[in-house]
């Protein structure tokens, strides 16, 4: 009865913290160590049973949105995420008996390492990486441009220790021992951040305007599309950059006179403002069977292509091992990639949707440009408004992480500008709308080690 009532609370937590209060997830990382405490007294298959159980309950708690996808998708992405997410108990499990550590406290490194891991390799899921967790309070964790994400994760993994001995601690001694550093832990970082938060002015030297078109049905046909968009900037002003989200154009093929007809209206609006840049997203035809998702970046002398880095595992992309249980890819790898060009000649870092949840991913590529144009596509969704909201939140992390002001341009998602602290200056809910942004050339000091390491 009692680790069914501590499941119900992991679950109900997980809830309210993914969704609306983010340090309501100590609750549940507190659990966590309080199944680890019973279980890893156990023979090893009724731990793991356990853990993969409650790594179950935090898949589908958290990310439920996915049954609006694919019911059955849903259910292998629950499966296999959890199964992925077992390596670091099991390696708990095993380490306490041969190194005789502590399990809990063995488990927190195991459960860091892991968690950077499993945000950079091919299969990555870092949604669920704990310190995501806080998207939805920015103003609580401003030191992450300093530490990033991933010191999140380990702060959170601290205070849930510290507080599942508080929760649980036989006797009053005990729990006495362990409220002086759990409050420590809890008040210092959050004072550091509320004092950046409201205290640290935005920087705002260099502003720049941005139209965003983000059609009102996504299935008009390209030719269409272009048009709307040319009689748009004929009847009224626009900024110089015109961003429009991922699959913008799809399915189109660049090869012989391919080009001419997708960019016909593109030109025409370029023979009247040269200084206007499009940035927008396409699914690339490099055959009936090879597809890619891109994004173009277009210009009165330049085409620039940078094809998605990062796809969504299995649903876009199967690594060729894996081939022979999902079968083929969606969608293929990028064979050419002008990032760099697209960096250098317009101080943009263009995202392409699921990059924009790899911390590792974008520290490693923001490289000095200037502010991020992240291009999504929201659709696949199904209407969760918690899938939407929840990434929504993750890309204030984003613009927290690189110091930078973001514009987020989405297809059936929310589309909104953020600036350096996380803070939405800009809903965008029109199909053609101006917002201002500013560039920054500082880098973050988190970004600043990156680089230097």
């Amino acid at each position: 009865m009692r680790v069914f009532f501590l499941s119900l609370v992991f679950v109900v937590s997980n809830f309210l913290a993914w969704n609306f209060f983010g340090l309501l997830f100590v609750f549940s990382v507190a659990i966590v160590f309080q199944f680890l405490s019973i279980y890893l007294k156990r023979p090893f298959w009724t731990f793991l049973s356990r853990v993969f159980l409650l790594l179950v309950l935090l898949n589908i708690s958290v990310t439920f949105w996915l049954f609006n996808v694919s019911i059955l998708e849903a259910i292998n992405a629950f499966l296999f995420n959890s199964l992925i997410m077992s390596i670091p108990f099991i390696l708990t499990f095993f380490g306490e008996k041969i190194i005789r550590i502590k399990g809990e406290l063995l488990f927190i490194p195991l459960w860091a390492i892991f968690e950077v891991f499993h945000g950079s390799w091919i299969l990555g899921w870092p949604w669920l990486t704990f310190g995501n967790v806080m998207a939805n309070q920015v103003y609580l964790v401003q030191w992450f441009s300093f530490l990033g994400i991933y010191s999140g994760s380990l702060w959170l993994l601290l205070l849930g220790y510290l507080f599942s001995q508080i929760l649980f601690a036989v006797g009053e001694p005990q729990r006495g021992k362990t409220l002086k550093p759990f409050i420590l832990l809890l008040f210092i970082p959050v004072i550091f951040s509320l004092m950046l938060y409201f205290g640290k002015p935005l920087d705002q030297k260099e502003r720049i305007k941005i139209t965003t078109y983000i059609p009102k049905n996504s299935g008009e046909n390209n030719l269409k599309k272009t048009q709307t968009l040319f009689q748009y900037t004929r009847e009224s002003p626009v900024g110089n950059y015109i961003l429009s989200p991922e699959l913008f154009l799809s399915p189109i093929n660049l090869s012989g006179n391919n080009r001419q007809i997708h960019f016909y209206f593109f030109d025409r609006i370029l023979e009247e403002n040269d200084s206007i840049i499009f940035f927008f997203g396409a699914e690339l035809k490099k055959s009936n069977t090879h597809l890619f998702n891109a994004f173009l970046v277009y210009d009165q002398n330049n085409l620039f292509l940078k094809g998605k880095r990062k796809h969504v595992p299995i649903k876009e992309y199967t690594p060729p091992f894996l081939r022979f249980i999902w079968g083929e890819s969606f969608y293929y790898g990028p064979s050419i990639d002008d990032q760099s060009k697209i960096k250098s000649q317009h101080d943009v870092f263009p995202v392409l949707c699921y990059e924009s949840i790899f911390s590792n991913y974008i520290s490693k590529n923001l490289g000095s440009a200037s502010v991020i144009f992240l291009i999504t596509s929201e659709e696949f969704m199904g209407n969760s408004y918690f899938g939407k909201r929840q990434y929504f939140n993750l890309v204030r992390l984003m613009a927290l992480e690189a110091n930078r002001n973001l514009i987020k341009c989405s297809n059936g998602g929310f589309s909104a500008v953020f600036n350096e602290k996380g803070q939405v200056t800009a809903i965008i809910s029109n199909e053609f709308e101006t917002v201002s942004a500013y560039r920054i050339t500082k880098s973050s000091f988190l970004h600043k080690i990156k680089n230097y390491i």
